[in-house]
């Protein structure tokens, strides 16, 4: 295994060796000497920038150059090699690395043309930095051969080149160009030679440092325990300071200090908890019980970090959570359970350290009410029925390793077809599906989307901050923009989903959903149709579905294929269920604690129901405080009223009473009244009087009183009681409160 690694680590050298583009002015020169023989009418000696050598540098295209192409991997088509069409075919661009067969194949096709190859793939940005540069500058590399934390191996390179250079290059044989033609040549097959060492030379000096090459790292720690196995879930930070730190960690092993800084880096650095458990006696219940009750308290070792909110756990429970570390704890568990009881009830202490230590967390990553797998699904649906999505899926056959080149559409009916299989399902017919919640095409305005909502309670604004996230949908031709796309679909929608949330009142909050519900719809998608069967359907395409499905392979096919088209792995090992066991895995191998390590995560996604909480809008209230004053009158002096009587006027034939006449008063009257007040104390106080209601019928014989109060009908209820008596008429508008069993006379 680790020669495999030494190949591959040697293999990225001369790679790198290879593909550096290193400017040498004898080497422009000699193809401007050239170009002025073959294109005399062409060559401008004064513009540097037209010169072949710089422009094929830079993967431009010179007149001299003969187009090369190739066919799209991505969509099948007849594509010119260049920058822009592999910006756009992501997967043939990939394919095209230097190294790789189709480089090859192109190579071998176009061996005048190699600088210009490389140049595409790795071009050389600033030109005008490279036209002054002065010989042996180092003008570009393949970024993917210089991993991020070398920093400085390029800048110690070209001082080696430049001390090569100013060494061994002689100004003097460079000018003999008829006897010494083959010196510059040679001289510079000697440095690309040395190239190779010397970057061996330079990562070999940076061992030790924050700059080692990620060969030295993980063979130094795959030489401690195999370390090198959580190579896909250790972050570079982790693994550089495990690599600086490893022989103290190991010389200091059970150090408080060394299991603390374990804990730092490891589990904290990847926000994964970690807590001791210790036996308390609590005594709440003595002494009615004779004996304390025996609980377990977690306590964190770390910053505190969401996990299970259970912090104190029974004794019982405790056993449990051990069960799965060896497998006789279940058996001891039952048959011991009363001596362990006895022995913690029974302890000298009443706080005891256990050796249990458990990472207790909860996997959230995946839990989004609109998740990016829901999304990536459909619009794959969508899209590539609808002709946006052109990218070709290469499906590679698992009985004889056969790569066919599929569209889209047909991958996931490819897939959509293994996948049942592996259920049990025998598909018949090709089906029509229906793509969920898929964003809409053309994309809507704000304006459209404004139409269902009230302009009063959501603004223009909403609407367009609802858009402004929402990205533009155009022709897909490659899985990397597929997938880029609806990561931003993604996006939108978790944020438009927060928009819907901070609207407060609740007829707003209900327009605001459905506003942001136009811009997505459900759409029936057709992949073939209507009846055509999937036995045409693989005749058409040359597919033999045995070959796919046999010894139960079809799962694989579903999951390869889903992989290529949409970028997700389901079998990913970085998920935070396989982060959280490596990590404790690496503790548990770092530490010398014969403790025993625990862990609990939720082992699919949580998902949110969603359900938003009620709202409510348009409040109306007021609040009123009332102060009686006693021993304060004051006296009305003017009070105007209205009065509805009811009048009855029998009208009868014969002495019988034939009907009922109803009609309507209204009249003022103006006394004086003596009242208690009400105080209303707030932002303002204020007095109100007393509204009376008086119900009664016309009496004619009111007409005159001696209190010289204009007659109205029903005054003489009125003129009957007592002066006391007439303070308390009843309140009918709710002007203040009365509580008339409580009301003490009024002072005079």
């Amino acid at each position: 295994m680790q020669n495999n690694y030494y190949d591959l680590y040697l293999k990225s050298v001369a790679d790198l060796a290879k593909t550096i583009v290193i400017k040498f002015d004898d080497v422009v020169d000699s193809i401007n000497n050239w170009m002025m023989i073959e294109y005399p009418d062409q060559f401008d000696a004064t513009d540097p920038t037209s010169w072949r050598y710089y422009k094929n540098i830079a993967g431009e295209y010179h007149h001299s150059n003969e187009p090369m192409y190739i066919t799209s991997l991505d969509t099948q088509e007849r594509i010119l090699f260049s920058k822009a069409a592999l910006a756009i075919h992501r997967s043939t661009s990939r394919e095209y690395q230097y190294g790789t067969r189709y480089y090859k194949e192109l190579v071998s096709q176009y061996p005048d043309q190699e600088m210009l190859i490389l140049g595409i793939l790795y071009p050389v940005t600033d030109i005008a930095a490279a036209i002054k540069a002065p010989n042996g500058t180092i003008l570009g590399w393949p970024a993917y051969l210089v991993e991020e934390n070398e920093y400085s191996l390029i800048p110690r390179l070209q001082d080696w080149v430049y001390g090569f250079v100013s060494r061994w290059i002689n100004k003097q044989y460079k000018t003999l160009k008829y006897s010494d033609d083959m010196y510059m040549i040679t001289t510079m097959g000697v440095m690309y030679m040395n190239l190779i060492p010397v970057i061996f030379a330079l990562r070999l000096e940076a061992r030790k440092t924050n700059e080692a090459h990620s060969f030295h790292v993980w063979q130094y720690l795959a030489s401690y325990g195999a370390l090198d196995v959580y190579k896909d879930q250790l972050t570079l930070k982790q693994a550089l300071w495990l690599y600086r730190n490893l022989l103290y960690i190991r010389k200091h092993t059970g150090h408080t200090s060394t299991f603390s800084w374990l804990t730092e880096h490891i589990m904290t650095e990847r926000s994964i908890p970690l807590a001791e458990y210790t036996m308390r006696h609590e005594l709440e219940n003595q002494p009615t019980n004779l004996y304390p009750e025996v609980r377990f308290k977690r306590t964190p070792l770390n910053p505190p970090i969401m996990g299970d909110p259970n912090d104190n756990v029974s004794l019982d429970q405790m056993l449990r959570k051990e069960d799965q570390i060896a497998t006789e704890n279940v058996r001891v568990r039952e048959e011991d359970g009363t001596k362990i009881q006895e022995k913690f009830e029974n302890s000298a202490s009443n706080v005891v350290q256990t050796k249990a230590l458990e990472s207790s967390m909860f996997d959230y990553s995946n839990s989004s009410p609109y998740s990016l797998e829901d999304i990536l699904l459909n619009h794959w649906i969508f899209l590539s029925t609808h002709n946006v999505y052109r990218a070709f899926v290469r499906v590679t056959n698992p009985t004889n390793g056969e790569v066919i080149p599929l569209p889209a559409k047909d991958a996931f009916m490819l897939a959509f077809y293994c996948y049942c299989h592996a259920l049990g399902f025998d598909l018949v017919e090709v089906p029509k599906l229906i793509a969920t919640r898929v964003q809409r095409i053309p994309l809507v305005t704000p304006d459209e989307i404004m139409k269902v909502v009230d302009p009063k309670l959501v603004s223009r604004d909403t609407a367009v901050d609802a858009l402004s996230k929402q990205p533009f949908i155009d022709v897909l031709l490659s899985t990397e923009a597929f997938y880029n796309l609806c990561q931003e679909i993604f996006e939108a929608a978790n944020y438009q989903r927060g928009l819907m949330a901070f609207q407060e009142h609740h007829v707003a909050r209900g327009m605001v959903h459905n506003m942001v519900s136009q811009i997505y719809a459900d759409t029936v998608c057709r992949f073939e149709a209507d009846g055509t069967t999937f036995d045409e359907w693989f005749a058409a395409r040359n597919i033999n579905i045995e070959e796919f499905v046999r010894d139960d392979q079809g799962l694989e096919v579903y999951l390869a294929i889903l992989r290529q088209a949409t970028g997700v792995d389901l079998t990913t090992t970085n998920s935070k269920k396989a982060l959280q066991r490596a990590m404790v895995n690496i503790m548990t191998q770092l530490s010398s604690y014969s403790v025993q390590w625990l862990r609990q995560i939720n082992d699919s996604a949580i998902k949110q129901l969603d359900m938003p909480v009620v709202r409510v809008g348009d409040w109306d209230g007021f609040l009123k405080d009332l102060l009686q004053v006693p021993g304060m009158a004051i006296r009305v002096l003017r009070h105007r009223g209205k009065l509805k009587p009811d009048m009855y006027f029998p009208i009868g034939g014969c002495g019988v009473l034939d009907t009922n006449l109803s009609g309507k008063l209204f009249g003022d009257m103006h006394f004086e009244i003596t009242v208690q007040p009400r105080v209303e104390t707030g932002m303002r106080t204020v007095v109100r009087h007393i509204t009376s209601c008086l119900h009664m019928s016309i009496d004619a014989s009111a007409a005159q009183n001696d209190e010289g109060i204009i007659p109205v009908p029903g005054l003489e209820y009125y003129l009957a009681q007592n002066e006391a008596d007439r303070l308390f008429v009843a309140d009918v508008y709710g002007n203040c409160k009365v509580d008339y069993d409580k009301q003490s006379k009024l002072p005079d």
